[in-house]
């Protein structure tokens, strides 16, 4: 079986959409689960799930108080630091690269690291589901906008993801899962066990360069069996900048994007529409809409996603 999820939390006006979305446009049988991790929308979402017919999974907020629970043993140095930072100025560049990177004062409980918590906690759930085939993870503000077929994409491949990196040193990078959007094949790829959805950080001759973001430890895991996994890059068209637009003009065959993203760019005075365009254009990313990291109103988030119903018939 495939299975398609997705984390949500925060907006709640972006589950419907999407789940209409992944109804319309996945070809092929798969089963959509909602994980749920929600604070102050954890019963709006348990009550939209039931009224669609989504099966929901309750992320069990213990996990973030004692994040060790959750990862492999193995500590990389995330954990190990996060269990006890520096306490004073001696290290800026660890905290100057935390708070770059989603994280806090309050490690156990920020952004960054609630995503990692997240992401880990579903690898690790379907590790007990047998019949899992691929594991399709989408950010919650990802919508689909063009066919989809999993296993046409995946055909003879394991792990697919538009994949971040980091410069060690002029000859090093450090690439690693996107825990926004991934696809891993459970059936194929060895001890699925190890692989942590942490960040992670870095280190050139013993001395740290940089914090990754979200996923960072699934280099790891992609280093030890480099040799084995065959990979697949999820292509993106970045359209955050109004120049952006015209960049990529000829390229967008579907109209209804180019509206939408000259409407967007509209309302924001001209600064750019900030969205993303993934899987051949077949994924349309709401920048923010989900964790609302770019500190919109929620007027502004109701705002774009009623655009985007309205543009795209949902």
């Amino acid at each position: 079986m495939n299975y398609i999820v997705s984390i949500h939390y925060n907006n709640i006006e972006l589950l419907e959409t999407q789940y209409k979305s992944i109804q319309r446009h996945i070809q092929g049988n798969y089963t959509y689960i909602v994980f749920n991790d929600g604070i102050e929308f954890h019963n709006d979402i348990i009550n939209t799930c039931n009224k669609l017919g989504i099966k929901c999974i309750n992320i069990d907020q213990s996990v973030h108080v004692d994040r060790n629970v959750l990862f492999p043993k193995e500590l990389y140095g995330m954990r190990k630091l996060m269990n006890n930072p520096p306490l004073n100025s001696t290290n800026e560049l660890y905290w100057k690269n935390m708070k770059f990177n989603g994280y806090n004062s309050e490690l156990n409980n920020s952004v960054g690291s609630r995503h990692c918590d997240s992401a880990q906690f579903i690898i690790n759930y379907f590790l007990n589901i047998s019949d899992t085939k691929y594991l399709f993870n989408i950010d919650a503000d990802m919508f689909l906008i063009d066919n989809i077929n999993i296993d046409d994409f995946m055909e003879n491949h394991d792990i697919a993801s538009f994949f971040q990196g980091r410069r060690i040193n002029n000859t090093k990078y450090w690439e690693y899962i996107w825990p926004n959007i991934f696809i891993i094949n459970y059936k194929n790829c060895p001890n699925l066990k190890e692989i942590s959805m942490d960040g992670t950080f870095l280190y050139d001759n013993n001395k740290m360069v940089c914090v990754t973001d979200t996923g960072g430890e699934t280099g790891y895991y992609l280093e030890k069996y480099k040799n084995i996994l065959k990979i697949k890059n999820i292509n993106c068209k970045m359209i955050i900048n109004d120049n952006e637009i015209d960049k990529y003009n000829s390229e967008i065959k579907n109209q209804k994007i180019i509206t939408y993203l000259l409407k967007m760019n509209e309302i924001n005075s001209g600064t750019g529409p900030n969205k993303e365009l993934f899987l051949n254009d077949c994924i349309m990313h709401l920048r923010g809409a989900g964790s609302n990291w770019i500190k919109k109103s929620k007027e502004y988030n109701k705002m774009q996603i009623k655009l985007f119903n309205e543009i795209f018939n949902f």
